[in-house]
């Protein structure tokens, strides 16, 4: 599936968090089309309150289950 990335965050993504773009742990950063999840737990993981949706519910049954250990919200939109 084009969406999982095996838990790895995209590379944009990684960049701008180097380049302090997400702002000091605790920023609330909300996450549209979260996929598996691989941005939004990895921004977790590094202290941000995250929330992540998508349309697809497969891959946000997917990310839930990932998301357990870190404190990533993910929910499913109506689509």
């Amino acid at each position: 599936v084009p969406w999982d990335l095996l838990g790895r965050p995209q590379p944009p993504v990684r960049n701008a968090f180097d380049e302090g773009a997400f702002g000091r742990r605790g920023t609330v950063i909300l996450d549209c089309g979260c996929g598996a999840g691989d941005n939004a737990n990895w921004l977790a993981e590094r202290g941000h309150d995250v929330v992540g949706f998508d349309v697809s519910l497969s891959a946000v049954e997917m990310a839930q289950a990932r998301a357990a250990s870190v404190s990533a919200r993910i929910s499913a939109a109506g689509g």
